[in-house]
């Protein structure tokens, strides 16, 4: 899953894309943040893929070696 990471303080900042407005936050599309990072590489956004663990998985390892 892709995910978006705001950098530098840059939540907030807009970005005109032809006729509409681009606001940068964690909660923007992922194919606006891929454009603005593709333009500004390591400046504003950072589009990261992000491995989800199984529900389980996630569990036992938070409880490995309390026992």
């Amino acid at each position: 899953m892709k995910v978006v990471r705001v950098l530098n303080q840059a939540e907030g900042i807009k970005f005109g894309f032809g006729e509409r407005d681009v606001v940068v936050s964690e909660s923007m599309a992922i194919a606006d943040a891929e454009r603005i990072q593709g333009d500004y590489p390591g400046v504003y956004v950072a589009v990261v893929e992000v491995v989800d663990e199984p529900a389980g998985a996630a569990a036992k390892a938070a409880t490995r070696g309390k026992q």
